[in-house]
């Protein structure tokens, strides 16, 4: 990467038209590498899009018909192959629609091979962020010309050492406890409540520091090439309320779907002129949040614990919306309260998607708070008030791990530290505007450097010894 960035430097010093076709390059031999130099969905997607194009600019009322061909690789692998799609696809298929309607809309149509390295660019295409077409397309077409400060290329590369540290010392170690332990319950293996207590409060946590990682990375890769990609995530487990964590999480796929799905609904309900604008105005709002969560629950998966996730999660929020709206609606939660509920149920529904049947989550949720499965060895028992001490079974708390409980308990307690109260890495690089400089903001200085030089030859060795199969970002 480092080479990466200072080629990109020298070709905008002496020869700037040459560091877009370098990029690109780059950019192919990297997807080939991931797709196990599987071509043919790169051949379908813009194939479908080159079509869409043609449509649309011949006949401009046909944008729907122009989505669907977009959009008809994806469906078809999806409902035929379930998760098992290439690499990238759902990504790609995103970002031609995004630059179809763009384009409708009349943004810059960038040429061919800046369109190809737009799509295709090696610091989003495994997974994002997704980034618009209208904010995206006038930077490439700027690079290589457009100067980047040394600043901001320090700052790229600060960032992607950070979340490299999130994924390899944060997520990672806790993904690799519970993947063992997800290996017991597929193989109908008794759980103590520790171990099920650790995949209900690991799973998510897990998923959130190896995504936000990967995302870290990819934003500054972008940095350091000087383009300014969309963010990703903004302290999540912060949320108070449905809406807010929505607006917190994978936040690029947000943007793209109030864009793409919610605006439209919304403008499709106000032309409606059979009902007063208060009604339209509700029922395009309804519907566009309904429908702009069934459409992320089947990006993720057409399977029915995804739309099923999708649908209830568009039921919550209008739900909950309409009652915060009402004219008789009670005072709203302790926020520490709502925080609380809303992971809750942001639990629940991971162990949706990472279990096979409805009946090993509630399994492993009776497991959880059953204090018949809840056994302690001596040396706790010793700890623990002398009454409670001597009912509890005796045994290992997590019988699964060869190494035992501890570090892994300590360490998930510590991530979830750091997710409930630390500052976000948006936050501590300034990527998020400040109102005030704070003692943990990010600068160029020699203590940052050293700091996260030292973390960052921790996270590659850890990543060198610690290694989770399945863990898309790891790859990145």
């Amino acid at each position: 990467m480092l080479g990466i960035v200072v080629l990109a430097a020298g070709l905008r010093a002496f020869a700037p038209a040459a560091v877009k076709p370098m990029l690109l390059g780059i950019s192919i031999v990297f997807y080939w590498q991931v797709s196990d130099g599987n071509a043919l969905p790169l051949a379908v997607v813009f194939g479908a899009h080159a079509m869409a194009l043609l449509l649309c600019a011949r006949r401009p009322a046909s944008v729907i018909l122009a989505v669907a061909i977009n959009l008809a690789p994806l469906a078809y692998l999806k409902i035929a192959q379930g998760n098992e799609i290439p690499i990238g696809l759902s990504f790609l298929t995103f970002l031609q629609i995004s630059a179809l309607l763009d384009i409708r809309s009349g943004a810059e149509r960038l040429k061919t091979l800046d369109l190809v390295l737009y799509a295709l660019f090696f610091g989003t295409v495994t997974a994002g962020p997704i980034t618009r077409y209208n904010t995206l397309a006038p930077q490439i077409a700027r690079l290589g010309y457009a100067k980047v400060e040394w600043g901001t290329i320090l700052r790229g590369g600060a960032l992607a050492v950070f979340g490299l540290c999130k994924i390899s010392i944060i997520g990672q170690p806790i993904q690799q406890a519970i993947d063992p332990i997800l290996a017991s319950v597929y193989s109908g293996v008794d759980l103590t409540s520790v171990e099920a207590a650790y995949v209900f409060f690991g799973g998510f946590l897990a998923l959130y520091f190896l995504f936000s990682g990967y995302s870290d990375i990819a934003v500054g890769t972008g940095l350091m090439l000087g383009l300014r990609l969309a963010l990703n995530f903004n302290s999540p487990f912060k949320a108070t309320n449905p809406s807010d964590f929505i607006d917190r999480w994978h936040m690029s796929l947000t943007l793209w779907v109030k864009t793409y799905v919610f605006d439209p609904v919304v403008r499709f309900f106000r032309r409606q002129k059979r009902w007063s604008v208060e009604r339209r105005s509700i029922l395009g709002w309804a519907a566009g949040s309904f429908l702009s969560l069934l459409s992320i629950g089947a990006w993720h998966s057409v399977e029915p614990a995804f739309l099923l996730s999708g649908a209830v999660g568009g039921v919550l929020v209008v739900a909950i919306g309409l009652r915060q709206a009402s004219p008789r609606a009670r005072a709203p939660l302790p926020k520490p309260v709502a925080r609380a509920l809303l992971i809750a149920v942001t639990l629940v529904m991971t162990m949706i998607y990472q279990l096979p049947d409805l009946s090993d989550v509630a399994g492993l949720m009776s497991t959880m708070i059953d204090p018949a499965r809840f056994q302690v060895g001596e040396r706790t028992a010793g700890w623990l008030p002398a009454g409670l001490g001597q009912s509890l079974p005796r045994g290992a708390m997590m019988p699964t791990l060869t190494g035992g409980a501890v570090l892994p308990l300590a360490w998930l307690v510590g991530a979830w530290g750091i997710a409930l109260f630390a500052p976000n890495s948006n936050q501590i690089f300034g990527l998020i505007e400040a109102r005030e400089t704070r003692w943990w903001h990010w600068r160029p200085n020699a203590l940052w450097g050293l700091g996260l030089g030292l973390a960052g030859a921790a996270a590659v060795g850890m990543l060198l010894v610690v290694r989770v199969d399945g863990v898309g970002y790891d790859g990145f």
